[in-house]
């Protein structure tokens, strides 16, 4: 069963598929951090739930959650693509 999936509550990113980032990813060791390019601001935070469901805030409080199959190399990223776009 793979693919992806979502849960949320707000939120503005597109399902439609990744989206060029605007923001830096910084972080590790499963809390990741989207940081603004220009103002160094914090724009989200990404965290690990495990099981493949990664928790996504942005600075406006709004929450989703998302799922990233185990082949993805590079889960925080396609998290981190989704819930920017």
């Amino acid at each position: 069963m793979g693919g992806t999936s979502e849960r949320g509550h707000g939120g503005t990113g597109s399902a439609a598929g990744p989206s060029v980032l605007t923001y830096r990813v910084e972080g590790g060791a499963g809390v990741y951090l989207l940081v603004d390019l220009e103002t160094r601001d914090i724009r989200g935070t990404l965290v690990d739930l495990g099981g493949g469901w990664w928790r996504c805030r942005t600075s406006r409080g709004d929450k989703r959650e998302v799922f990233v199959p185990a082949d993805v190399e590079e889960p925080w990223r396609d998290a981190a693509e989704r819930v920017s776009g």
